[in-house]
């Protein structure tokens, strides 16, 4: 059995430090952390009261935040590779 040869091309992400690569490399150099208390729900029944959740993120049901999650990776990955033709196969 062969191993598949495989090719990064570009790299994007979306955390807690920021929308782009650069913005949470940078952050990261800084010293930041995006770890912090829990704002999206009342976590008062919960033991555990901090997270690293997504800053800014719209105020939605899950459903319709999976969706613009997902809307807004397709677009980072999209402004990585500009014209480049895509292959057959692909994954994000």
């Amino acid at each position: 059995m062969t191993t598949p040869r495989i090719a990064i091309t570009a790299v994007g992400c979306i955390t807690p430090l920021g929308e782009t690569l650069s913005d949470t490399f940078a952050a990261l150099l800084r010293g930041e952390s995006g770890v912090g208390p829990i704002t999206s729900f009342d976590a008062s029944d919960f033991p555990v009261r901090f997270a690293a959740e997504l800053k800014n993120r719209p105020q939605m049901d899950q459903g319709a935040l999976k969706l613009d999650l997902t809307r807004r990776c397709w677009e980072q990955m999209k402004s990585q590779i500009g014209d480049t033709p895509l292959p057959e196969r692909i994954g994000v």
